[in-house]
């Protein structure tokens, strides 16, 4: 069941993440092609390929963005221009875009062509809301440095679409704004090649002194808004989820989980069995400092606790698990793996002959869920409701 409030828009880096985010529940999604997208290193779409994806969503009620925002060079107009006129003839529902100038033209070329302004433009108060509708923007996608109360005060006063992101990957530099790829890796993030220097470890160093270890000082948590997004979701339109070079059980799990938290109030999918750097409420939340960002580990599969070592090789199940679930151990030093053979009921008991080493009480998580990689590529058939009139003459 769709939600009555704001849309789900879910990231798309190729077909299957496409079909996934759909059977999850999505009602919109957005996605970038070969040429000027901010995800260059993503797998990206043809022209052709948007085209059949349209076909696609637009049969299961799902509308389809595309992304045009990286910063266009003067000698890339044209070219630009005619990328725009062929995806308006495939009947995208809109175009989101960075570069101002590009904006101004195709409003005025492609005036019934739905745009919406990229968060790479840094709009994070009412001033640049107002300024973004008199340039004839149908939706502003909000930096993630926006907090509640200034989104609250944007649609009060200003009547035009927002778009909120409540999920995934977030960048240490304010939205737009980041020259650190250019300086240390001579890509461009603006131009869709982000090196992501962020995510490296730094020495902190006083009076050419080392004050403190290597670590990823500069590296956010990924953002997880789904304790409070209904209240998000009372004022915005759409709610935003980040990650076109994530995987189809990522982008499943994702949209999953926020459809059932907005219809149901609560979610069985669990966000620690994809990949992460840890959950921060983010900016948008007033969460900042050491809640911010992540230490240690990056990027890695945290899990979710579904279970004890009891000792002498047995581990009680405190969730249902399956067959080919993959659940990770400690032995007090490091971690190992245990792939299941068969079910588990919650309250059961197993005994396990390979985990003899693991640490007695300690948590058994789980990494893998087999019901999210089976259901993400699930395919469904799609009902249709056709009418049919009969006329006698």
């Amino acid at each position: 069941m769709k939600s009555l409030i704001s849309e789900i828009l879910a990231p798309c880096g190729n077909w299957d993440m496409v079909k996934a985010s759909v059977r999850a529940g999505t009602d919109a999604i957005y996605l970038g092609t070969k040429e000027f997208s901010a995800r260059a290193y993503a797998e990206n779409f043809t022209v052709e390929d948007v085209k059949e994806v349209v076909k696609y969503c637009h049969l299961r009620n799902v509308k389809v963005y595309v992304t045009l925002n990286t910063l266009i060079k003067q000698s890339e107009i044209h070219k630009a221009i005619d990328y725009v006129n062929r995806l308006y003839n495939i009947d995208i529902d809109a175009l989101i875009v960075q570069d101002i100038g590009l904006a101004y033209l195709v409003n005025k070329l492609f005036p019934d062509l739905n745009l919406h302004e990229s968060t790479q433009m840094n709009i994070n108060n009412l001033n640049g809301a107002l300024i973004a509708k008199e340039l004839g923007f149908k939706r502003i996608v909000l930096a993630r440095e926006t907090d509640l109360e200034e989104l609250k005060n944007i649609r009060k006063n200003c009547d035009i679409e927002i778009e909120v992101f409540i999920h995934g990957s977030l960048c240490v530099c304010q939205s737009g704004q980041c020259l650190m790829s250019s300086l240390n890796g001579d890509r461009s993030a603006n131009r869709g090649r982000c090196a992501q220097p962020c995510r490296k470890d730094y020495k902190i160093i006083l009076d050419n002194e080392t004050i403190n270890s290597k670590l990823s000082y500069l590296s956010p948590k990924d953002l997880c808004t789904i304790d409070n997004v209904e209240e998000i979701a009372k004022y915005c339109d759409s709610l935003k989820i980040e990650g076109r070079m994530k995987s189809k059980e990522y982008v499943y799990s994702i949209v999953k989980s926020y459809r059932e938290k907005l219809d149901k109030g609560k979610y069985d999918y669990y966000l620690d069995e994809v990949k992460n750097r840890g959950f921060t409420k983010g900016l948008i939340n007033n969460t900042n400092g050491c809640n911010y960002v992540e230490l240690g580990r990056k990027n890695q599969i945290k899990g979710n606790t579904i279970g004890k070592v009891l000792g002498k090789g047995k581990i009680k199940f405190t969730e249902d698990v399956f067959k080919k679930d993959i659940l990770i151990l400690s032995n007090g030093k490091n971690t190992f793996p245990l792939t299941l053979t068969e079910n588990y009921t919650k309250n059961s008991i197993a005994s396990f002959k390979n985990i003899c080493d693991a640490l007695e009480n300690s948590d058994v998580k789980r990494v893998s869920h087999i019901k999210i990689v089976e259901e993400s590529a699930e395919e469904k058939n799609v009902e249709f409701d056709l009418q049919v009139k009969f006329i006698c003459r």
